[in-house]
């Protein structure tokens, strides 16, 4: 019996991602639920945010994933959410979702892939948009899990407080 769930775990570690997105339970915590802890080493990939402007007002993000690494690969999976800094809720809308990612969380501010096939991690570039849910100044903040194989994914990866 001993053996069988060893086999189970080396068989699901080699595996590099849930096939259909991350599961409903990462979107509280972005835990992946992987048989493995998160990497305690800093986290090769990174969040870049940039303000999208309209007559100097800020009507939107830019949101790029980065490789930090010496030599930029590819990924297995992701979880990005938006999230208001002050309430800790989803807020806004993701758009530029590329055909290797969908909405998750029961949210349109987060973004998880749709199989477990490799991903260009430059291809990963999203559109934030405050969808009419923000009345004056919101903070936000980008949280994402970056997931290499399922032994190896790093979270949370938070990007810089924006405006």
């Amino acid at each position: 019996m001993a053996f069988v769930k060893w086999l189970f775990v080396l068989l699901f570690a080699g595996s590099q991602a849930f096939p259909n997105g991350a599961p409903l339970q990462a979107c509280r915590d972005l835990i992946p639920r992987h048989p493995f802890p998160a990497q305690r080493t800093v986290s090769p990939f990174a969040l870049t945010v940039t303000p999208i402007t309209n007559q100097g007002k800020n009507t939107g993000l830019k949101i790029s994933v980065n490789d930090t690494a010496s030599s930029p690969g590819s990924i297995a999976g992701f979880l990005i959410q938006v999230r208001d800094e002050n309430s800790g809720r989803f807020i806004g809308k993701l758009s530029n979702v590329a055909n290797v990612s969908k909405y998750a969380c029961n949210a349109r501010a987060a973004v998880t892939h749709m199989d477990n096939r490799k991903k260009v991690v430059s291809s990963l570039q999203f559109t934030w948009d405050p969808a009419g849910e923000v009345d004056g100044v919101v903070q936000v903040r980008v949280y994402a899990t970056i997931v290499k194989a399922a032994n190896q994914y790093w979270t949370p990866v938070a990007s810089q407080l924006s405006s």
